[in-house]
Formats: C-alpha cells, structure tokens, sequence
C-alpha cells in the first residue's frame, strides 16, 4: 500500500502478467526505503550497477525467496526541466 507521496511504477496486479518493463531513466523515481522519506526519489543518479529486489514479499531473510536483477547505467546529463 502507497504512504503519503510513495507511488509504485506500475501495481502488482499488472507486474504479474508483464512480460517486458520500460522505464526512463531520466525520469524513474521510487521509493528509497529510508525511514521518514514518504516521496518517491530519483533512483538513477550516478552511473553504475543497480540491483533490484524482486519477489512477493521484500522484508524476509531467506535470499532464496527473492529475485535479483542487475542493471549497468550510465548517466548522462538530464536536460533541465522547463519552468511553466
């Protein structure tokens, strides 16, 4: 369940059945998991190797239960944003 600004990129029920996910980097933001932070944030900030957890439940200790997925990235410049 989303917290304050916390938004999930897409919900579980569409993350089942997705064959293929694409995201912007420039623009794919989550949530951090540290304690008070209750807005999604920018995930790629600086080029290199991000892990990310996957599985039915992210808070357990058996690393068996969960997937890892490793992606390189490297950054590039974001163009600014434009002031309305």
């Amino acid at each position: 369940m989303a917290e304050g600004g916390l938004r999930p990129l897409i919900s579980s029920e569409q993350f089942v059945n997705c064959e293929k996910l694409k995201i912007q980097p420039a623009r794919f933001a989550a949530d951090p998991y540290t304690y008070g932070v209750d807005q999604n944030q920018p995930v790629f900030k600086q080029s290199g190797t991000y892990t990310f957890i996957l599985g039915d439940n992210l808070h357990v200790d058996d690393p068996q239960l969960v997937s890892r997925v490793t992606v390189q990235y490297t950054h590039k410049a974001r163009p600014a944003k434009e002031q309305v």
